[in-house]
């Protein structure tokens, strides 16, 4: 047989008869490589080839799999703030607080309305071809939320009010100086010390003066009733015209704006969260009092301060006293107001030795004039008593008219003088305010200070309430409907077949 060649460019093929040679002889190349050194460079290649292209293949799905559960964690964070930026306008313009209100303006709050909010958010943001006209990017993700879980929330009106409360002084804090702190907190010992608040005046003047009506003197075998004619009788006696009519020269200007308080946080069953976070508790302190009441005074208005757009017209008037009717609040705290100023005018007038000697001489000649010198003690004691008052609806007078007035007097503040007691509502105090001492609305955070914490913040979830129900859109607004905390569990699903969900805590700080 003869050999035949083939001319393939670059190589050179020699082909020996088939009788002579196997197939496993050798075939020689023009570039030197045999079949045999070919083949196991083929199939090492084949080898790394497939465990190369296996890690690329898990790393590029190693790589998605990171990507979808970091967008799922930012765009998770992105529906949580976009969620809690949805916060009540009105509540943060009037009150300086930031709830989310779960009715958003219906009326009736679900906590399924902050859920479906907050997955319509993460929703969008889950779109690649968001706010682009013709855009056609590929989802590499293909990510969507699947549920969007409300589990633990914060309402307002937690651990009675507890937790708009935090707010109210966290908020204060920011904007109080120490000082403001020392000098209530001075005025309410000088208060306490001297028992202005608690010292029941009123009782003693009732028994004075039920002793001095029943008098009697025994003549001609008979007993004889006496009537004693001391100027004290016209202080007394005025009472009866009510404490406004004492204090203001036109009682009709008074408000007499009520409300139906069955409608109101106290008084109606309330929805109930976790309350405060743990690690976020209120310290519930003297101080944290303090910034609370001067929240109030700023916040809330009142005889002196009127705020604009509000249902009640004396809000912390209603604070202090909880009656429905404006009319009926401002008569219980003056009448409160007079009667502290008239234990601290008592403490001064005795202990000014000049005036004690004047009611002294008044008490010897009244009793002098009905022949009964033993009674001296006690009518002496029935004018101090009248004098003190008598300068203490001058003192409330001053304060209703925008003035001050000092918790304890020294001898240059006091303005009535003894032979004026019987005169005293005729008297014109209007230039007689020295501009020293506390304002009205400084009297006011006193009287709060020591109240009763839980019925304190739930009257002004009351007012707050009044309040934003008077704007529009919020005409069923509830503080059970809103809350500055809550903990969300997101499910969400990938189109290439995987599933993830994620726990977050947000709130308001």
């Amino acid at each position: 047989m003869q050999s035949q060649s083939i001319n393939n460019d670059m190589e050179h093929k020699i082909v020996f008869p088939a009788s002579r040679y196997s197939a496993d002889d050798l075939v020689i190349r023009a570039d030197g490589d045999t079949a045999e050194s070919r083949a196991v460079i083929s199939i090492y290649l084949a080898l790394v080839l497939t465990v190369m292209l296996s890690l690329v293949l898990t790393l590029i799905q190693g790589a998605r799999v990171s990507a979808i559960r970091m967008e799922m964690e930012c765009v998770t964070d992105m529906g949580m703030n976009s969620a809690f930026a949805e916060f009540h306008r009105e509540l943060l313009n009037q009150y300086d607080v930031f709830f989310i209100d779960t009715s958003y303006g219906t009326g009736s709050p679900d906590l399924l309305n902050t859920a479906l909010h907050m997955k319509d958010y993460m929703s969008y943001n889950y779109q690649v071809n968001k706010g682009f006209v013709g855009n056609k990017a590929k989802d590499w993700l293909g990510i969507e939320v699947s549920n969007v879980d409300v589990q633990e929330v914060s309402f307002a009106t937690d651990m009675q009010g507890a937790v708009l409360k935090k707010q109210a002084i966290q908020y204060m804090e920011d904007k109080t100086g120490l000082d403001q702190v020392d000098k209530i907190l001075s005025h309410f010992n000088i208060m306490r010390d001297n028992q202005l608040d608690t010292r029941d005046i009123t009782s003693e003047n009732n028994d004075v003066e039920h002793k001095l009506q029943n008098l009697e003197r025994e003549e001609d075998g008979k007993k004889k009733k006496i009537h004693i004619d001391s100027p004290a009788n016209g202080v007394n006696d005025s009472k009866s015209i009510g404490i406004l009519g004492l204090l203001l020269k036109d009682t009709g200007s008074v408000s007499t704006q009520a409300v139906q308080l069955e409608e109101y946080v106290q008084r109606r069953e309330l929805q109930e969260g976790v309350g405060i976070p743990p690690g976020k508790e209120l310290k519930e302190n003297s101080i944290e009092e303090i910034l609370f009441g001067k929240y109030l005074a700023e916040k809330c208005g009142s005889y002196t301060q009127k705020k604009e757009g509000s249902l009640l017209q004396y809000e912390i008037e209603y604070l202090l006293t909880g009656k429905n009717c404006d009319r009926d609040n401002l008569s219980s705290v003056t009448n409160k107001l007079v009667l502290i100023r008239q234990v601290a005018n008592s403490i001064h007038l005795w202990s000014d030795a000049g005036k004690v000697g004047e009611a002294d001489a008044a008490a010897m000649a009244i009793a002098s004039a009905v022949l009964m010198p033993e009674i001296q003690p006690i009518v002496k004691l029935s004018l101090m008593l009248a004098w003190a008052y008598a300068e203490s609806i001058g003192d409330v007078r001053i304060l209703l008219d925008g003035g001050k007035i000092p918790l304890m007097k020294t001898h240059s503040d006091w303005r009535l003088q003894f032979d004026q007691i019987a005169d005293f509502r005729d008297k014109d105090y209007g230039e007689e305010d020295s501009g020293k001492g506390l304002s009205y609305t400084e009297y006011l955070e006193l009287l709060l200070l020591p109240m009763d914490r839980d019925l304190k913040v739930n009257r002004l979830m009351d007012v707050i309430e009044m309040d934003i129900r008077m704007t529009d859109g919020n005409k069923a607004f509830r503080m059970d409907g809103c809350i500055d905390y809550m903990v969300a569990e997101v499910l969400c699903k990938s189109k290439f077949g995987y599933e993830y969900s994620i726990r977050r805590p947000y709130y308001y700080e």
